[in-house]
């Protein structure tokens, strides 16, 4: 919740979400383990750019003088998902994940989120390279402390 109210007003939703994705052991069957490095959860994004870049999926700009990378998707890149979408219906989850994600987040900038990352005592705690431990038992706990029930 927020002082500011913005999430106030929605408390029912945030219940429900947090106890669907619980309930589906989404943490625990969608769980890619990531390491933490100098600022926060890493994962090379070559890995995945170089891919996405070599078929015109995802194009990169380079911003802010030269320092940051920008991706955006291609117009190919677009239909590649929507037809994905169509044709692999498990395909749907992570849809609905960004979604979510962008729902509550999306106004925030990459410093604020990192903010929120690293108010979870196990995510700030983690040492360089090392894996970032699993959140569910702070999930429980602060879901408790927010709306007075139990998960």
């Amino acid at each position: 919740m927020r002082a500011n109210g913005k999430l106030i007003n929605r408390s029912t939703e945030i219940k429900e979400i947090v106890r669907t994705i619980i309930h589906n052991r989404e943490p625990i069957i969608r769980n890619v383990p990531m390491q933490k490095y100098l600022r926060g959860a890493y994962e090379p994004l070559d890995r995945v750019i170089s891919f996405l870049t070599s078929r015109s999926l995802v194009y990169r700009r380079l911003v802010e003088g030269g320092h940051r990378n920008q991706y955006t998707m291609s117009q190919k890149g677009c239909d590649v998902v929507v037809k994905m979408i169509q044709e692999c219906p498990e395909a749907t989850w992570y849809k609905e994940r960004c979604l979510l994600i962008q729902s509550f987040f999306g106004h925030l900038i990459g410093l604020e989120i990192r903010k929120l990352q690293y108010a979870q005592v196990d995510y700030s705690s983690a040492r360089c390279l090392e894996d970032i431990v699993r959140v569910e038992p702070e999930v429980h706990r602060r879901f408790e402390n927010l709306f007075g029930e139990p998960l």
